[in-house]
């Protein structure tokens, strides 16, 4: 885990510690089946890797080979590896925006009531992936710009070309006003 990870999770200090409450989805291929599990983190080993910086949890999982048979579980292979997702601490009041859309490292571009583009200074809490998660600086009304728009201009007008719901993003063709 590096620390910025570390920041977002409530990871127990020793092992007696809470240590079932910090849950931990795994889940591996096996042949053509996705075997999923629930683990929780043990401990912390308490030692950073030198190069890295990375600090290494150790999770565990009831019964990963299945010895108890039972025919509610998949067994994880012996050697798998697997994917871990550890659960993290609950955010409020985050919006979650495409990676793309952020220029530089704090702007977006958004679309006014007007229909006209502004841009916003944002802060970003965490990014992962393709999305950033941003906690100041957008509001759940903002239309974010998620197409490329050849040569923005403060205050040029905008048409709102789609707005896909499921994702609160709205793609604009631009319209230079004459």
């Amino acid at each position: 885990l590096t620390e910025k990870n570390l920041s977002f999770i409530n990871l127990p200090k020793t092992a007696t510690q809470d240590a079932k409450k910090v849950r931990v989805a795994f889940s591996v291929r096996s042949g053509n089946q996705l075997v999923k599990r629930v683990g929780f983190i043990h401990h912390m080993e308490g030692v950073v890797d030198t190069r890295s910086r990375m600090h290494y949890a150790v999770a565990q999982i009831n019964d990963p080979y299945n010895l108890k048979g039972d025919k509610d579980l998949s067994a994880i292979e012996i050697g798998s590896f697997v994917n871990a997702n550890i659960e993290g601490i609950e955010a409020e009041n985050i919006i979650s925006i495409p990676r793309s859309s952020v220029k530089g490292n704090r702007t977006v571009m958004v679309m006014s009531p007007s229909n006209k583009l502004t841009r916003k200074i944002i802060t970003i809490q965490r990014a992962q992936g393709d999305t950033v998660f941003v906690s100041s600086g957008l509001n759940d009304k903002d239309k974010v710009i998620i197409t490329s728009l050849e040569t923005p201009v403060e205050g040029m007008a905008l048409t709102d070309k789609k707005v896909d719901e499921s994702k609160q993003q709205t793609k604009i063709v631009s319209k230079v006003a004459k």
